[in-house]
């Protein structure tokens, strides 16, 4: 069974929960309406990496949470993509977790990035995910991961001996990585013959005094290693 996917290479961050709800229903309605859509976002589309917007938002995922589920429900679309949550009430460190809402208002899959990036000191803010996570979708198995991710072959590995179909991938993959970027994610894509669909983030911002710049070009792959869309 096919499904139609809606890529959404944007900056990341918004203020509230508001304007960012805001923005993603403008988007969805000025789609065309097409049966088992699936809106993929960057990482942290809602937050970026700035320390405070990823606490406050967290602070707020309940109530993002819920706005989207009655987005998702609204639109009949089903929305993806990663957003800060806390572990639990009383945690101080997040989750970077990789939401899929789908349009009957339900959250029917939570993928916590496993690998952080070093480089930008995710492990000062962010736990580990434990494992990966598989979804049936519409006759179409579906895996997830995010960003740094895309360098270790075993969680691909994982999904492919499992029979996925497809990687949702959605990243904030900064410059001056761009051929690692297109070359890990068409190997990942021909050496487990599977399609990839991946969403980078663009823009600039500046997390703990280091300025990162997205270069965007998210893509979708083939299992034979071709790049069918690019942007």
């Amino acid at each position: 069974m096919l499904v139609n996917l809606t890529c959404v290479q944007k900056k990341v961050g918004s203020n509230s929960v508001n304007e960012a709800i805001d923005y993603l229903e403008a988007l969805i309605v000025s789609l065309p309406y097409a049966e088992n859509r699936i809106v993929l976002l960057p990482e942290v589309w809602v937050s970026g990496f700035d320390r405070d917007k990823l606490f406050y938002f967290a602070k707020k995922s309940n109530e993002l949470l819920d706005k989207l589920k009655i987005l998702s429900s609204k639109t009949l679309v089903n929305i993806a993509g990663t957003i800060p949550m806390f572990n639990n009430i009383n945690s101080r460190k997040l989750y970077n977790s990789f939401i899929f809402f789908s349009y009957q208002a339900k959250v029917i899959a939570n993928y916590r990035k496993i690998h952080l990036f070093q480089l930008t000191a995710e492990q000062k803010y962010f736990l580990s995910g434990k494992k990966p996570v598989i979804l049936m979708f519409n006759g179409i198995k579906i895996g997830f991961v995010t960003c740094y991710d895309i360098r270790f072959p075993e969680l691909f590995r994982y999904y492919t001996l499992h029979g996925v179909d497809i990687v949702l991938i959605a990243a904030c993959f900064p410059e001056p990585k761009l051929t690692d970027w297109k070359i890990l994610l068409q190997a990942r894509a021909i050496e487990n013959q599977l399609f990839i669909s991946a969403v980078n983030a663009v823009g600039e911002e500046t997390v703990d005094a280091r300025k990162l710049t997205y270069f965007g070009h998210s893509m979708v792959i083939s299992p034979n290693g071709k790049i069918m869309v690019k942007f």
